[in-house]
């Protein structure tokens, strides 16, 4: 399960999928959303509470926010593969199997309003550092892959949460939650602990308990 939490600005542009606040379900990935504009161009910083990793979608349209789960889960999926690369050397069988990890949990995505003081923290950073990156006079990464790149220098930053007790980079704990998925899935396959428990268990283990609801709907 994938649960967002969208931010006033974002919930402006993604209204369309927007269901009513459910509690938090620490079975699930929980991100966080806020919507930005950078260049004159509608950008959303996406972070994951855990591990604090950042995705930047730049440059959006209506018909990206239309189909902005889709967007979502597609980069996901190219930013899991990437972390993991860098951890070990992927087989074929690997890849597939990351492939199904991810359609397991995205398959149930939940839109709803909140905002979370210490995610909405390490968001402004990443923000301030794609505005000065476009100031510095390099391109707003709308592709991709460019995107991708600016993603390695953002979630290269350092961080600290009151969860966590020293520092840590954000894309090695993002690769590593992976690993551990891809290790129980062949563990199962094996014999070993079911993956659905350790999926619950890999997610579950920090809480966000100063989330706060706010309705940011559009009416009609």
């Amino acid at each position: 399960m994938l649960q967002f939490h969208l931010s006033k600005d974002a919930a402006k542009d993604l209204n369309a999928h927007l269901g009513d606040n459910e509690p938090v379900n620490y079975q699930g990935m929980q991100w966080y959303l806020h919507r930005i504009t950078v260049a004159r161009r509608k950008c959303i910083v996406a972070m994951e509470l855990q591990s604090r990793f950042a995705m930047v979608f730049c440059g959006l349209t209506k018909p990206d926010f239309e189909r902005f789960p889709d967007i979502f889960f597609e980069r996901l999926m190219r930013e899991a593969l990437l972390s993991l690369e860098q951890i070990v050397e992927l087989q074929d069988s690997q890849m597939r199997s990351v492939m199904e990890l991810g359609l397991s949990i995205a398959e149930d995505q939940v839109y709803q309003t909140g905002s979370d003081r210490s995610v909405m923290a390490h968001i402004n950073d990443v923000a301030y550092l794609l505005r000065q990156c476009v100031e510095d006079g390099y391109p707003l990464p709308e592709e991709d892959w460019d995107a991708m790149a600016f993603g390695g220098k953002a979630n290269s930053m350092l961080r600290k949460t009151k969860h966590h007790k020293d520092y840590f980079y954000p894309k090695e704990h993002f690769g590593e939650f992976w690993e551990g998925l891809l290790r129980a899935m062949e563990a199962e396959g094996n014999g070993g602990l079911a993956v659905d428990e350790l999926k619950k268990a890999a997610v579950a283990d920090v809480p966000a308990d100063n989330v706060v609801y706010v309705d940011f709907r559009m009416r009609k």
